[in-house]
């Protein structure tokens, strides 16, 4: 399983959680090694993602808000139906999949608009 796949995985569990976990319980429901999860929690935390207070861990609050859930889902499929009509300008090569490099296009133009 890939790194993002992994932090996803980790990041979604508290998302879902609605309330702060544990290392044990994180672990436990993804059926994981604690230390694996315990690297990942680390990089979730020094990105900002996810919040530690003590033992426990919580995702960040905007993350659970139905409100800016929705606006982001309705937002994203705009990109991807945008991205969809130019699909002849996506160049893949090396056996890519096109809906990876769509994603990781999206990605990097947030990354180009977000402020240091």
């Amino acid at each position: 399983m890939r790194e993002k796949d992994t932090r996803f995985r980790i990041l979604k569990a508290l998302v879902d959680a609605k309330k702060p976990l544990t290392l044990s319980s994180i672990s436990h429901k993804l059926k994981m090694p604690a230390q694996k999860v315990d690297y990942h929690l680390r990089f979730l935390e020094e990105n900002g993602l996810i919040i530690k207070d003590g033992f426990l861990y919580f995702c960040q609050p905007l993350l659970i808000d139905v409100d800016l859930k929705e606006f982001c889902a309705e937002k994203i499929s705009e990109m991807i139906q945008a991205f969809s009509m130019l699909d002849s300008q996506v160049v893949v090569v090396n056996g890519q999949i096109p809906e990876e490099v769509i994603i990781n296009l999206l990605y990097a133009l947030i990354q180009l608009e977000l402020p240091s």
